[in-house]
């Protein structure tokens, strides 16, 4: 074979590649072609344990409903233009579902109207905003998260019993521009109002982001409830964890004579400490684990041709001294290992609804 018939053969093998490839699907779209599972995309931030939790859960619930998922993981859930690209990304690949965790899911409605436009369902997890449903209505979608605004009535509840309805309490803020916190300032503020012989100071005060400056601002607000080694104060609730940890220091720094009683949100190996000391008295933690379990259920559900509530609230577990050490607390705690993940798919526990003593009733709702 001479020079020129060789480099026509090899042109002609070229070209018939290239025809093959043209004809053939992007890789994505033939392996949501060839799988015969539903495939679903999630788009979300992985890089936290508690995403971690989120996933374990999700992918327990894919294989539990034959379902495939896509992840499609995001450096923050602020990544705006990331979460659109991969909702095209997804669109392209025909997938039948999206979920998506966003802080900024009005800035994705163009998006999911085109994804729901071509009958994909949609779903938001982790909402900020959960008990907003109007807007994702028109996405003809559901939210399953942590309905924040409740978990903060359910700490005022606690709170109140502790102090048996009646004394002085401060709420020391986060900052006005943390959603999730301050949905949990609200609604503790709201139904605290129930306690009328409550009194709330500190409630229009905010720690802020800015370590030393909230530590600061704590310190002299201590200071200003205090007198000969004594608080003014009953109680004290914060919607952070770490405003908590710093608050809890100064606290037991100051080694006041009387008790205050502590409740807060986080799962800080000091804070339980400070249960363990009798300075905590109640500590809230989300689920993540069932969070994700919840959403890619209701995911299934809608695939299955089943009507769904606009909310679902994956709830708030109350960890006190008398549950601190039962298997299900401990899980929510250390949910770092995989045994501890494999607890947390356990049904909700018994323990959690009381008539008098125990854990705070705090299981998800349906709204």
């Amino acid at each position: 074979m001479n020079q020129t018939s060789y480099l026509c053969s090899c042109l002609i093998l070229i070209l018939c590649f290239f025809i093959t490839s043209c004809d053939a699907p992007p890789p994505g779209q033939r392996d949501v072609a060839t799988d015969g599972r539903p495939v679903v995309g999630v788009i979300t931030c992985r890089t936290t344990p508690y995403w971690t939790a989120v996933e374990y859960g999700a992918n327990h619930s894919a294989d539990k409903n034959d379902l495939r998922l896509l992840w499609q993981e995001m450096p923050q859930q602020d990544s705006i233009d990331l979460q659109l690209s991969a909702i095209n990304n997804l669109i392209a690949r025909r997938v039948q579902g999206i979920i998506i965790a966003s802080q900024n899911e009005l800035m994705l409605s163009d998006a999911v109207k085109k994804a729901t436009d071509q009958g994909i369902y949609v779903l938001l997890m982790d909402s900020q905003s959960p008990s907003n449903t109007e807007y994702h209505a028109e996405w003809k979608s559901a939210v399953v998260a942590t309905d924040q605004y409740h978990a903060g009535q359910l700490a005022a509840d606690e709170i109140a019993r502790l102090l048996h309805e009646k004394g002085r309490i401060a709420v020391m803020r986060y900052s006005p521009l943390a959603s999730k916190t301050d949905n949990r300032e609200k609604g503790f503020l709201t139904q605290i109002r129930s306690y009328p012989e409550i009194e709330v100071v500190g409630h229009d005060l905010y720690a802020g982001t800015e370590p030393l400056r909230a530590k600061e601002k704590m310190t002299n607000f201590l200071q200003l409830y205090s007198w000969n080694k004594r608080s003014e104060l009953d109680g004290i609730f914060i919607s952070d964890e770490s405003t908590a940890c710093e608050m809890l220091r100064l606290i037991e720094q100051a080694k006041f004579y009387n008790k205050i009683n502590f409740v807060a949100f986080g799962t800080d190996h000091q804070l339980v400490t400070g249960m363990l000391t009798y300075s905590v008295d109640a500590l809230f933690v989300e689920q993540p684990v069932r969070m994700g379990q919840q959403t890619v259920d209701t995911m299934a559900e809608l695939l299955r041709g089943q009507s769904v509530a606009p909310l679902y609230d994956s709830g708030v577990h109350c960890i006190l001294i008398d549950n601190l050490s039962l298997p299900y607390s401990q899980a929510l705690l250390n949910s770092s290992s995989d045994h501890s993940l494999e607890i947390l798919l356990d049904e909700f526990p018994d323990h959690q609804s009381r008539d008098g003593d125990g854990a705070v009733e705090s299981e998800p709702r349906t709204q």
